[in-house]
């Protein structure tokens, strides 16, 4: 455990040269008596007398440590924990925050004959030693459950918040498979059990709010272990306003019986040609992802030097690409209105809700978004050399859930500049399209061959009500895979259904759905939510 994180105790004691004071005629008085008070607990660590400072604060650090996981109760079963608790605990102090765990003092002792011995005052919350109290003292099971899994990120997101308060709201969803960047079943069944935990810690420094508001949202991936025999899942907190990671939670490790049913099959084996009998059911596929193909607005202004260009030639490639693959789009005259007024745009584009009811108001289910500029950077003979680049978000308008982006340059070189720029914009515009259509084609095209989720609304019903209608979706309409109920309050019910085949069949099916004397009534359908009213 000692060599697990010698080397980082020994970058820490690095770090502080000039906070050692020489030694003075007698110790401080925090040696003998350390400081006590409600917040925090304090260890003195003691080095031997050896020959370098640095091996003395090595020391002196390791010596405060073995305080503190005594205190704990580590114990010999717990080696490992005990190891990744001491190599955070480094990397935390190596960070010099004024609140969390840190070295409050330290004191030089030079006891002649090239000795020196080093003293140091350590802090740790005393909120963050109960919860490691219960981590250590929880036996490390054979096999961790999902619910497991859950209680454990929540424990390391907790212990992240106490030293780094999250103001704001938080919310869990995004969880995608690692390789693919796909979501899967697992993916509502992970961010449903991480929410549970994070809403069963007791005293968190965060609350839990709707995806849209959050301040905060959880995140992450999961991806199949080597042996293909379990699964790995890693968390992340992003600051939804500065769009950045800001924590990432170590890896924890999932052995479930059912990881089978619930994680996409294995690549198939490539096969003879079908015969045409075969190729009656892939044509109907086919036509079927045709169908499901979303409703796209696209708003992208663009500038040339600064100056607004009034016919946007990278939003009309784009525009090209995606009618050319056979997508559905707004008018474009809606777009241009909102393109004329550049300075709402440019506020609207920081907040992935707002753009998301943007394209909900123009009846779209995915917007992109962006912005396309050009500068000249030269002349080549007798003409002008133009660089331009094109950036784009496509953001799914029920979820404002943020579906590609990406961003490319282009240049040319004609003998009028605003010619110049035009073409330039056009080739970054068409490179960013074909990328934006090929993404699109497959998300779609893996939601029509694996199902998708539906996230329902339901206003006037009661709980019993709404138990009575579970057992109906989930035992009588066909092609349901799971129900997750997400939240109820004022009846007013919100809950997502897992659905192989159409949405618009699963919509069918729910609406004019008796429960009890009652009918469902649709009052508002938007890509994949729809919102139905109990009458």
């Amino acid at each position: 455990m000692i060599r697990a994180f010698l080397s980082g105790a020994i970058a820490l004691a690095l770090l502080f040269p000039a906070a050692f004071p020489a030694s003075a005629a007698s110790l401080p008085s925090w040696v003998s008596e350390p400081p006590r008070n409600t917040t925090y607990l304090t260890m003195v660590g003691k080095s031997p007398a050896v020959e370098t400072e640095v091996s003395a604060r090595t020391e002196a650090i390791k010596d405060a440590m073995g305080q503190l996981n005594l205190m704990i109760g580590f114990g010999d079963h717990d080696a490992e924990a005990k190891k990744a608790f001491n190599r955070n605990l480094v990397q935390v102090l190596m960070e010099e925050k004024t609140s969390g765990p840190g070295i409050e003092e330290t004191h030089r002792e030079d006891l002649g004959g090239g000795k020196v011995r080093v003293y140091i005052l350590l802090r740790y919350p005393r909120a963050m030693l109960a919860a490691a109290k219960v981590k250590a003292a929880r036996p490390t099971p054979a096999k961790v459950t999902l619910k497991d899994a859950a209680e454990r990120l929540a424990e390391h997101l907790e212990h992240h918040a106490l030293t780094n308060p999250v103001v704001g709201g938080l919310a869990v969803q995004g969880f995608r498979e690692e390789v693919d960047g796909r979501r899967h079943k697992l993916a509502n069944l992970l961010e449903s059990e991480l929410t549970k935990a994070i809403g069963r810690l007791e005293g968190r420094p965060f609350r839990l709010d709707a995806p849209g508001k959050a301040a905060f949202w959880v995140t992450g991936t999961y991806r199949l272990s080597d042996d293909r025999k379990g699964l790995l899942v890693t968390a992340q907190l992003m600051d939804a306003r500065l769009r950045s990671v800001v924590w990432t939670s170590p890896e924890v490790s999932v052995t479930a019986a059912d990881l089978s049913e619930l994680l996409p099959p294995a690549p198939p084996v490539a096969k003879a040609t079908p015969t045409a009998a075969s190729k009656a059911p892939q044509r109907e596929r086919s036509s079927q992802q045709k169908v499901n193909r979303p409703r796209i607005m696209v708003v992208l202004p663009e500038t040339h030097i600064s100056r607004p260009a009034p016919d946007p030639a990278g939003e009309t490639e784009i525009v090209r690409q995606l009618l050319a693959a056979g997508f559905k789009l707004v008018d474009q005259t809606q777009s241009k209105k909102i393109r004329d007024n550049e300075r709402e745009f440019q506020r609207m584009q920081g907040d992935l809700s707002k753009m998301a009811a943007l394209g909900r108001e123009y009846g779209a289910e995915v917007i992109v978004f962006g912005e396309a500029f050009s500068e000249t950077v030269g002349r080549e003979g007798n003409g002008v050399r133009v660089m331009a680049r094109v950036e784009a978000r496509a953001v799914r308008c029920d979820t404002s859930e943020i579906l590609v982006a990406h961003g490319l340059e282009a240049e040319a070189s004609e003998g009028s500049e605003l010619v110049a720029a035009k073409k330039a914009l056009r080739l970054a515009g068409a490179q960013v399209g074909e990328y934006f259509v090929q993404q699109l084609n497959a998300r779609w095209s893996q939601e029509a061959a694996k199902g998708r989720t539906l996230e329902v609304l339901i206003s006037n019903i009661t709980y019993p009500q709404l138990s009575q209608l579970r057992g109906v979706v989930e035992n009588r309409i066909e092609g349901v895979q799971a129900f997750h109920q997400r939240h109820f309050e004022s009846n007013l019910a919100r809950f997502e259904v897992d659905y192989a085949g159409d949405v618009q069949d699963l919509v069918d099916a729910l609406v004019g759905q008796k429960v009890g004397e009652k009918r469902l009534e649709l009052t508002k359908l938007t890509g994949a939510k729809v919102e139905l009213k109990l009458r």
